[in-house]
């Protein structure tokens, strides 16, 4: 997709198996336009249902969603899943806890516990197989069997005549380029943390929605505008999870104006790609 008029969205994802207000899965609207973004609102739900729900059943739309969308294929083969079909299907037949099991009972040819995506290490992210902390493997147990049923286009493990696409994100990266740490590849803390932290890690949301003006046209070649009660909403959310849904959409608007949204033809299509900018040259 090329297309410079199109419906974005971006999502943080938990995968608690109890959602309440202040464990919700988030979602930003927005709209971009040539290679002006803007997000309008902002949106949390209690249920995974009425989060899916929330997209338009008409398109076209790009939407960031901040976990895997595949899994290391290393693991898949141990389970004998050539497919991403045979994925989804597996995980789909699977407890919470059965996935948990599956996943720290894998060895690799070495021995190891755990093997990263080939995309994970590019973007020094955790991997993908993680069921700890972060817990980005149970969220890919809960959140790509909803996006698959729901028929969404998966950029690049399930590509079909859908206008609605899905692509990886990985707000981290985004956040690094406005508030860089020792690691260029991730920002200074600026979620969580105890009381006495709280204060230090608003100013540091607050320094990276000030600089997203300048970061968005250097590295992703758009410009924003952010409505003031979404940023208000990023600003004072500790937890980071509405400003890690803003920095998602950014690199959904950035894979809609790119040729095959900027993901690498040779991306394995078991494992997937987060789309930014900074990967393509890595």
């Amino acid at each position: 997709m090329t297309s410079r008029e199109v419906a974005v969205f971006g999502s943080d994802f938990t995968s608690s198996e109890i959602l309440s207000r202040s464990k919700a899965q988030h979602l930003v609207r927005g709209h971009l336009s040539g290679n002006h973004l803007s997000i309008s609102s902002h949106e949390s739900f209690v249920t995974n249902e009425s989060w899916i729900a929330a997209l338009p059943k008409n398109g076209p739309w790009v939407f960031g969603v901040d976990f895997p969308l595949g899994q290391p294929r290393a693991f898949c083969d141990s389970l004998g899943m050539e497919t991403y079909d045979e994925l989804i299907a597996r995980a789909s037949s699977m407890s919470p806890a059965e996935w948990r099991a599956a996943v720290k009972g894998f060895r690799g040819p070495k021995g190891e516990r755990r093997i990263g995506r080939h995309v994970d290490r590019l973007a020094r992210a955790g991997h993908a197989m993680n069921v700890d902390n972060p817990p980005v493997g149970m969220m890919f147990h809960r959140g790509a069997p909803l996006l698959y049923r729901a028929g969404f286009s998966t950029a690049p493990v399930r590509l079909n005549s859908s206008e609605q696409i899905v692509i990886e994100a990985y707000p981290a990266l985004v956040a690094a380029k406005a508030m860089p740490s020792r690691n260029p590849m991730k920002a200074v803390s600026y979620k969580g943390g105890k009381s006495a932290q709280r204060i230090a890690k608003q100013a540091c949301r607050q320094t990276i929605l000030d600089r997203l003006p300048q970061v968005c046209p250097d590295h992703y070649g758009l410009s924003i505008q952010i409505a003031a009660e979404v940023h208000q909403a990023a600003l004072t959310d500790s937890h980071g999870d509405i400003l890690d849904s803003v920095l998602a959409a950014i690199q959904a608007a950035w894979a809609a104006t790119q040729p095959g949204f900027g993901i690498p033809v040779d991306a394995d299509p078991l494992e997937g790609w987060i789309c930014d900018p900074i990967l393509i040259a890595a």
